[in-house]
């Protein structure tokens, strides 16, 4: 069985959403549909999402029986404490040049956990374009 179905059962059987899930352990939504749709084979936070989904990283990643029994811990989740930012414009990678800035249409925001070192500072997001030089 592979990560993309041990990560599904793990996180049904929690009674999660992808959307709790994610602000549980401080990520967007949308990593986590890319981890489901397999698009991420080893994610960053692959500790965190264990220990939300009360697995081992091992067992996410084929270790032991595929029936292992998933306890619900549900309520020992602790939300991780996020707020959003507005997309402020974009800049291509690997190109010196001024940011461009986004259709009033096209506004995104990101979702970001709270850093206790950043507080009181404006926080702004640019998207990235392209691939980088590297």
């Amino acid at each position: 069985m592979l990560i993309v179905d041990r990560f599904k059962r793990a996180r049904k059987a929690q009674k999660l959403s992808q959307v709790a899930l994610a602000g549980a352990v401080g990520m967007s939504e949308g990593a986590i549909r890319k981890i489901e749709a397999g698009n991420t084979p080893m994610p960053r936070n692959i500790v965190q999402l264990a220990q939300a989904l009360d697995v081992t990283a091992g067992w996410l990643f084929g270790e032991g029986p595929d029936d292992l029994p998933i306890s619900t811990r549900r309520d020992q989740l602790v939300p991780i404490d996020l707020f959003s930012v507005k997309l402020m414009g974009r800049v291509e990678a690997g190109v010196w040049r001024e940011a461009e800035e986004p259709l009033e249409d096209d506004q995104k925001t990101y979702m970001f956990r709270r850093r206790a070192n950043f507080e009181g500072f404006e926080h702004m997001a640019l998207e990235i374009i392209g691939d980088s030089m590297n």
